[in-house]
């Protein structure tokens, strides 16, 4: 995808024009660099969520995983998914399945088992990027998990 910027003086004439490519979605607010967080300022969180529920979303906001929204940490060994003990620890809740049950009712954390090959599996927490997006881009996946709720904002905003 190229994208061109052009500017222009007062009078409406072109001063300077260049094109720059980008190799994933293109958000709209491009003044964060890669692996930065975007928080849409212009869609409201879900109705129904409490301000200590706002706040528990924020702090796993800063555990998101580039491009894909996990909930997640990086090791040694690579980048590796939050389980739910992690993120009652990061959250302060010994018990943290009842807010991960409320978030994935209100489409703003959804869980998903990922298989990794040998019989073994993952349960991966992935926040919605509607409301928190870490870097610029998203994976198709990604927005598959949450298209309709992405979709629903204001038309196709999400989409190319």
């Amino acid at each position: 995808m190229y994208k061109v910027i052009s500017h222009i003086n007062n009078a409406g004439e072109t001063v300077s024009q260049h094109t720059i490519q980008f190799n994933g979605r293109l958000q709209d607010d491009e003044r964060y660099a890669q692996d930065k967080m975007i928080i849409s300022r212009d869609i409201d969180f879900p109705h129904g969520m409490t301000p200590i529920e706002l706040g528990y979303a924020s702090m796993l906001a800063r555990h998101l995983l580039p491009l894909t929204n996990v909930i997640g940490k990086t090791t040694k060994n690579g980048k590796k998914a939050l389980t739910k003990k992690e993120i009652g620890f990061v959250l302060g809740l010994a018990y943290p399945e009842s807010f991960l049950r409320k978030m994935n009712e209100l489409d703003v954390i959804t869980k998903i088992t990922r298989y990794l090959g040998e019989g073994k599996k993952e349960t991966q927490y992935v926040m919605n990027p509607l409301y928190f997006l870490k870097g610029r881009t998203m994976t198709d996946e990604l927005y598959r998990l949450f298209n309709e709720s992405m979709d629903g904002e204001d038309g196709d905003a999400s989409k190319e």
